[in-house]
């Protein structure tokens, strides 16, 4: 369902990082159940772009960045790889300023891995 809204989404579209996001969130739980590497893979290319479609001030910000955490450290479970804990430690810090009580509206948040 969301594959198909998100082909006949326009890429300028204000919902196309919703639809990624939810896809990304879809993908991970898949991949939870199932333990398949192509569907992490897939939830990280989807929430990585629906990150680099929103403003860092937008209220799902937090949010964001928390399943892109989370997505960091199932991704350490598949490979081993401290870096991938490193990237999830400084996500989940970030959206843990992003969700605090009182955060600034406007952020200059640095994204602290790279968004292809």
């Amino acid at each position: 369902m969301y594959s198909r809204a998100l082909e006949a989404c326009s890429p300028t579209a204000p919902q196309r990082s919703i639809y990624l996001s939810d896809l990304g969130t879809v993908y991970r739980l898949r991949y939870l159940n199932a333990g398949q590497l192509r569907d992490l893979e897939r939830a990280i290319a989807s929430m990585d772009e629906a990150i680099a479609l929103t403003e860092p001030n937008a209220p799902g910000w937090g949010a964001l960045l928390t399943t892109r955490g989370l997505l960091c450290l199932d991704a350490y479970h598949q490979t081993g790889l401290l870096a991938s804990v490193n990237d999830g430690i400084s996500l989940l810090y970030e959206a843990a300023i992003a969700l605090s009580p009182g955060a600034p509206c406007a952020r200059t948040a640095r994204r602290p891995w790279p968004v292809p």
